[in-house]
């Protein structure tokens, strides 16, 4: 696993390279540009990785630069991620 960063203005967000050009993004850093504090038991949200699919739709509803920044800088990678390791917020994996 090969975990990689990029800027967003002054925000660090860490995304996860997978085989077959999967991608997942920390769940906090994604948050953090968007100011979202609540993390709702059992949403996308609640999880240590987002795919990203799941953090455009949730950037789309917060800040459109973002979102369009997301899709732009990762358009190569797959939409959606089918392998979710194990890790936490601080993203330690096991």
């Amino acid at each position: 696993m090969n975990v990689q960063q990029k800027k967003f203005q002054k925000s660090a967000i860490r995304y996860l390279e997978l085989p077959k050009r999967g991608l997942l993004l920390n769940t906090k850093d994604v948050l953090a540009v968007l100011h979202i504090t609540e993390r709702p038991e059992g949403s996308v949200l609640a999880e240590s990785c987002l795919d990203l699919t799941s953090a455009i739709r949730e950037a789309s509803r917060h800040n459109t630069d973002f979102a369009k920044w997301l899709n732009e800088t990762f358009a190569s990678y797959n939409p959606e991620a089918l392998v979710h390791p194990s890790c936490d917020d601080g993203w330690n994996f096991t």
